[in-house]
């Protein structure tokens, strides 16, 4: 492969909790990851043992653990971000600390590793007031130019190799992604930039007047975006100009692009195939709310819906293959893992596994009582960890047990 992206998403409706300490849901379908054009990772699970009970492997206790997703190697280490601005590496096998760094602000991307060509961690920082306020989300400085970090640290030890400052803007939100020799940053107040990932130094930038409407979707080349004024835009990740452009009627709230097909699901609960060039819908459907997510999958396309629904759909005609309701509002982009995906509710702490074929769900995990996540769950080696408002919660199977070791 000649890139690789990923998308960071962080999620701000989890950041204050109720005292009930809401709970969430993970649902695992089947699907085939390589052909998913979201990539969070390389995942590696033999979905043979996803039909067996599972099990406890350990524990990482911490209350300070952020709502941004959590990064890994795919091998041995997991890469957590704490709310008074560390990253910790821990041993997947056990859980136990390799590192630790201050990052000296609150860390506003998940950390990226970029293992094709650079074997560096990328992220985001937005600066502390001081040193005595690093765990309180509401002790910032207020925005100014040039107030943004972006920092390169090496995954083996945490010391930083480079860093550069950005004018964003005030926002929460960054999402990152990795195009041959560039980092791409996309900030939720839609701008763009492209930095050389062996020294900062920015490459092209561009702007946006309205701010994204939905998650920002990376394609081999190309970034899409949507928004707030209904635009959906093509951009070439190699120079930052905008290839394609299209006026959607209602706010776009989810988009997809596969083999020349721009799809996405607006807030009324529409949901368009179009063929960009020639501007041509190709299909539409209407569900009963808005569209939070569109995964493809090598069954169809799964759309997720504000209205506890979770359909399969064709890919060529938008014909439903099934539909299935959950006990909760799904929120997050579903996961693809090999052949299945993660889909996080707000509020059962089962996790189910549900054969995409059908819908039906094949078992469960329970995470704990007053366990909630903060956010994606990840998986590697056998391994599944969900970050939740107490710690690292991991999990295996009684077959994949060989790679826990707490001792």
């Amino acid at each position: 492969m000649l890139c690789i992206w990923s998308v960071i998403k962080t999620m701000n409706r989890f950041q204050n909790p109720s005292p009930s300490f809401v709970c969430s849901t993970v649902i695992v379908f089947l699907a085939l990851f390589y052909l998913s054009p979201i990539t969070f990772s390389q995942i590696k699970f033999d979905s043979r043992l996803l039909s067996l009970p599972f099990k406890q492997c350990w524990i990482y206790n911490s209350n300070k653990i952020t709502n941004l997703n959590i990064a890994s190697d795919n091998e041995k280490i997991i890469y957590l971000s704490l709310l008074n601005g560390e990253i910790l590496a821990l041993n997947s096998s056990n859980g136990h600390k390799i590192w630790e760094t201050e990052m000296g602000g609150e860390i506003i991307s998940t950390p990226i590793l970029d293992s094709f060509g650079g074997n560096n961690i990328y992220l985001v920082i937005k600066p502390f007031i001081s040193e005595d306020l690093k765990v309180e989300p509401n002790s910032l400085l207020p925005p100014s130019p040039n107030n943004f970090i972006v920092r390169s640290i090496s995954p083996l030890t945490g010391v930083t190799h480079w860093q550069n400052k950005l004018d964003i803007g005030n926002v929460n939100n960054v999402y990152l992604g990795i195009f041959h020799e560039k980092i791409i940053i996309i900030s939720e107040n839609s701008k763009l930039f492209a930095l050389n990932k062996m020294d900062g130094t920015i490459i092209w930038s561009s702007f946006f007047e309205k701010g994204l409407s939905s998650l920002p979707l990376f394609n081999n080349d190309k970034i899409i975006i949507s928004n707030l004024d209904n635009k959906i835009s093509i951009i070439s990740a190699e120079t930052g100009t905008i290839q394609y452009q299209i006026k959607a009627k209602v706010e776009v709230k989810a988009v997809l692009f596969n083999e020349g097909w721009l799809i996405w699901g607006d807030k009324k609960g529409g949901v368009y195939a179009i063929d960009p060039q020639e501007e041509r819908i190709l299909w539409q459907l209407r569900y009963g709310a808005e569209i939070s997510n569109l995964v493809l999958t090598p069954m169809g396309i799964l759309v997720t819906s504000f209205d506890n629904f979770i359909y399969l759909v064709s890919r060529e005609r938008g014909k439903l293959l099934w539909k299935k309701r959950l006990a909760a509002r799904i929120t997050d982009l579903p996961l693809i893992i090999n052949n299945f995906g993660i889909v996080v509710t707000s509020s059962e702490v089962t996790v189910n596994i549900i054969d995409l074929a059908n819908g039906k769900s094949i078992n469960q995990i329970f995470l704990g009582s007053e366990n909630y996540l903060n956010s994606h769950p990840i998986v590697l080696n056998n391994l599944i960890a969900f970050p939740t408002n107490k710690g690292l919660i991991t999990v295996v199977t009684s077959a994949g047990s060989g790679n826990c070791l707490t001792n």
